[in-house]
């Protein structure tokens, strides 16, 4: 698992904007995140992909991280369904990832 601190940022505004996480929690979880994800500073922004601007983070740490797939719920990413080398999917397809059945 990979994350940039662009990533850490937008998902702790998202724990307490949208999911009304306190400041401790979301502190926890942003503490746990980074306990067991490996963190990539990327080297080059993407503009004009998504319209959601925000979004364009996953894609620049998934490419700078080299990443096979990015799992997310983001239905703009979804929309992609892959960014030049890298599938994008829905968490629920994890179960075929990982059984080796194709996508």
């Amino acid at each position: 698992m990979y994350a940039s601190p662009e990533i850490l940022i937008e998902v702790k505004e998202k724990l307490l904007s949208k999911f009304d996480f306190s400041i401790e929690q979301a502190a926890g979880f942003l503490n746990f995140i980074q306990r067991y994800a490996i963190l990539i500073n990327p080297s080059r922004q993407i503009t004009g992909v998504l319209a959601d601007l925000d979004d364009h983070i996953i894609l620049e740490c998934a490419l700078e991280a080299k990443a096979n797939i990015i799992i997310t719920p983001d239905r703009q990413l979804l929309k992609l369904k892959k960014y030049q080398d890298i599938v994008i999917a829905h968490p629920s397809m994890l179960k075929y990832w990982f059984s080796s059945k194709p996508f």
